[in-house]
């Protein structure tokens, strides 16, 4: 269709960025709720971050992968590898 936008897949540093950024929220979650004081309603949110920890380590290993090879990649925004360790494949940035 004319004047749709075309959707641009993300780069793994993206995906690296993202996945850090869903694991930081919730360690700042489970800090806020793993006060010993805090009242249950509170306390609650120690979990909830443990959940969403979780979530950013499993989207992080379906998706920080070589494109070539499927390999895991580490993910690290500052220090992406530009290759694959496995397979030497160069992991281009326009790649997802």
């Amino acid at each position: 269709k004319e004047g749709c936008p075309v959707k641009k897949k993300r780069t793994l540093r993206q995906w690296c960025t993202l996945c850090g950024a869903i694991a930081g929220l919730g360690v700042v979650l489970a800090l806020m709720g793993g006060q010993r004081d805090s009242p249950p309603e509170i306390q609650i949110l120690f979990w909830i971050g443990v959940a969403v920890v979780l979530a950013g380590v499993v989207l992080a290993a379906v998706k920080v992968r070589c494109p070539k090879c499927g390999c895991f990649l580490v993910f690290q925004v500052r220090n992406m590898p530009k290759y694959c360790p496995k397979c030497g494949a160069k992991l281009d940035e326009d790649e997802q």
